[in-house]
């Protein structure tokens, strides 16, 4: 039910003390974005920093250049 979902394309990795998250989404306004999120040093475990790594990819995926530009004005 959000921007990312069957649009977002990507590869997890954990490894001691660090978590990834790469791969490509389609944005708001159709343009492809690639990103590359790593988190290291968290405590815990890793699955409060994986919810926040799919927080972001769903904002890249509804991110809208023209509304950013906007926005700056």
């Amino acid at each position: 039910g959000t921007p990312s979902q069957y649009n977002a394309h990507g590869k997890t990795g954990t490894l001691n003390g660090v978590t990834a998250l790469a791969g490509y989404v389609t944005t708001g306004d159709g343009q492809l974005a690639a990103y590359f999120i790593t988190m290291q040093h968290y405590r815990g475990g890793p699955w409060a920093y994986k919810r926040d790594q799919n927080e972001i990819v769903q904002a890249l995926a509804g991110f809208k250049y023209k509304e950013y530009e906007t926005a700056k004005e």
